[in-house]
């Protein structure tokens, strides 16, 4: 079915009883099959146009800049996405595969436009509030893709038309995958793969590199809260319960964040011996709960502006993971985006070693599964008039 635009084109209309026509109706528009057309258009003794070829174009288009670092199995990537709508509605663009995870996201809009990260089942897409050209940067990183013998960084986002990548794999000698790549080598031995990209996506194979190096701890039952002062200064509480025979769980603070405390189980340990900036590498044996207390300096929050809390790098997937932010009151939070899904506030916390008093605006946040990497939760906030 198409909709037809026909000006001054003339139906033959049926005479209904009691009805008196003085003139024939014209049709400004109609919704037809393109058969019923043609045979409309013959009857009239007018040319027929040409049908229409195919489907029609997609309602976006992007390119993209990806630059990162391959090593130990995982991928760390800096993704620089130009998005082109070209429909004016709401349009929903895939862009991850849900085994990636989003560490950082900076979002660029149109005037007058919106456009947000949302999370699926199936990975995290761009929603985009109608025409113009929506730019991001994230940051993404998990594991390599299993394939075979090998292992595969793959992203084959619908809608891109071009682009750059730049990913450094330590130990290069082989690569392989649809696409196009050439290997770079530079001072002391360091290799990186360059290839253009197009609508084939990214495909980086690395031949015979099948084992995957993951920390041999399981993570579950991740509770974490975090309080925001006006000024900018917070603190974060977490715990979190290790599944392990022996070893270490290893984490990475957000950038300028300071341990303060740390336990496992009921010891405590010296903030300094576990700790080395804002690496903390826990001692654990057997299953043990551990819990960690950071501290953090942010930007003073004003009368308008942005907000951004992370809580640390981790290196293995989470089962069961909750958070609640605690944000100053006397300002409206809007557009929060977050890697995990809503959630509303509990305050049920289990007993904690490290007891913080809340206040002000709270916003929950928890996901089944919550994938190795830094979680984070992001928005706008302004003072109301």
């Amino acid at each position: 079915m198409i909709r037809w635009v026909a000006a001054g084109l003339v139906l033959a209309t049926t005479q209904l009883p009691g009805l008196v026509l003085a003139q024939p109706i014209t049709i400004e528009k109609a919704t037809v099959p393109w058969s019923e057309l043609e045979r409309l258009f013959r009857r009239e003794g007018r040319p027929v146009p040409e049908a229409p070829r195919g489907a029609a174009p997609t309602a976006w288009s992007m390119t993209a800049q990806v630059d990162g670092r391959i090593q130990e199995g995982r991928a760390r990537l800096a993704i620089h996405l130009e998005i082109s709508v070209l429909a004016d509605r709401w349009v929903v663009a895939p862009l991850l595969p849900e085994h990636l995870a989003v560490s950082s996201a900076q979002v660029d809009v149109p005037k007058d436009r919106r456009g947000l990260l949302v999370r699926s089942v199936e990975g995290i897409a761009f929603a985009a509030d109608g025409l113009g050209r929506y730019q991001l940067d994230l940051e993404v990183e998990g594991p390599l893709e299993v394939a075979g013998s090998s292992t595969r960084l793959a992203w084959f986002p619908p809608g891109l038309a071009g682009g750059k990548a730049r990913i450094e794999v330590p130990g290069l000698e082989r690569i392989a995958g649809r696409t196009g790549w050439s290997i770079e080598r530079g001072p002391g031995g360091r290799t990186t793969a360059l290839a253009a990209l197009g609508a084939s996506g990214l495909e980086l194979l690395l031949p015979g590199a099948a084992e995957r190096t993951e920390a041999g701890a399981t993570l579950e039952e991740l509770r974490a809260l975090t309080v925001v002062s006006l000024g900018g200064a917070g603190v974060t509480r977490l715990t979190v319960r290790v599944l392990a025979s022996e070893g270490e769980l290893t984490l990475v603070l957000p950038q300028g964040a300071r341990l303060w405390k740390a336990y496992v189980g009921g010891r405590a340990l010296k903030a300094s011996t576990v700790a080395q900036g804002t690496t903390v590498k826990v001692p654990v044996r057997g299953n043990a709960q551990v819990e960690l207390a950071y501290t953090f300096d942010g930007q003073a929050m004003g009368i308008r502006g942005r907000f951004r809390v992370e809580l640390p790098r981790l290196p293995v997937t989470v089962r069961d993971a909750r958070w609640e932010v605690w944000l100053p009151a006397g300002l409206t939070y809007r557009e929060t985006q977050a890697a995990m899904g809503p959630t509303a506030c509990r305050n049920d916390w289990e007993r904690t070693r490290t007891p913080l008093e809340t206040q002000g605006a709270c916003s929950g946040f928890s996901r089944a599964v919550l994938e190795p990497g830094r979680a984070y939760v992001e928005g706008h906030y302004e003072q109301p008039l």
